[in-house]
């Protein structure tokens, strides 16, 4: 009787080592797969902030831009209404203003 229980504690103790073992070989695969996400989290991380200066270059870039259409635009402006004072006092503005269409750009001739 007593060898009965021996046998199936060796079996019991057996199968308790073989399942440690597979957690063991578990835990080190979950601790690399771990390591691994970790270095691609820093990496997208780094990506991410380097995202975000790009943003912020092309944020002020575009203002830039912005700001220089309105102060030209406002110029564009001022200059029509130059020629609408000129228009109702009958101006010799008005006879050049038909003669040659109007530049976008001065391009100095």
């Amino acid at each position: 009787m007593e060898i009965e229980g021996l046998t199936r504690l060796e079996e019991i103790v057996g199968r308790l080592l073989s399942q440690y073992a597979d957690l063991q070989k578990k835990n080190e695969t979950l601790a690399a797969e771990l390591e691994s996400k970790q270095q691609e989290l820093d990496h997208l991380q780094g990506k991410l902030q380097e995202m975000h200066g790009d943003k912020d270059e092309v944020h002020q870039r575009l203002s830039s831009i912005l700001t220089k259409l309105e102060k030209w635009e406002q110029g564009a402006e001022a200059e029509a209404e130059a020629v609408d004072r000129d228009d109702e006092v009958g101006s010799p503005a008005e006879a050049a203003d038909t003669e040659a269409p109007k530049q976008l750009f001065n391009m100095g001739v």
